[in-house]
């Protein structure tokens, strides 16, 4: 998610997918189906709520889904490099700089912003 607004709607959705898995006992890494419902059924009750209240909007709910499902069942920010067959090559250089760079159609990106975070998402085409 590019902006702020976002990220804070992402976040919130997150928080509350992260306690439905604590309270149900789904393993998000083995029972994907229900994990997916999991997010499918937060991420469809949020855009009623913020339709309803002053809680930042989400434009696209499919990619919404997709962002939650990456942060609880996947690798977050890094997943849809890790799910990109272009992509050749990931860097990890140490716990502050996972995700550096990497190598993705011959040339050097950037998937970090300036503070040393894992942007959501990056323009690499």
């Amino acid at each position: 998610m590019a902006t702020g607004v976002a990220e804070d709607a992402i976040g919130m959705i997150e928080a509350d997918v992260r306690e439905q898995i604590r309270r149900s006992g789904v393993d998000p890494l083995v029972e994907v189906g229900p994990t997916r419902q999991l997010v499918a059924a937060a991420v469809a009750d949020y855009d009623v709520r913020s339709a309803r209240t002053g809680l930042p909007r989400i434009q696209d709910l499919d990619a919404a889904c997709k962002t939650v499902l990456d942060l609880v069942a996947g690798y977050g920010p890094l997943q849809p490099y890790l799910d990109d067959p272009e992509v050749e090559e990931i860097w990890i250089n140490g716990p502050a700089k996972i995700g550096q760079e990497f190598l993705c159609r011959g040339r050097m990106h950037r998937i970090t912003d300036r503070s040393g975070r894992v942007r959501a998402s990056a323009t690499i085409r």
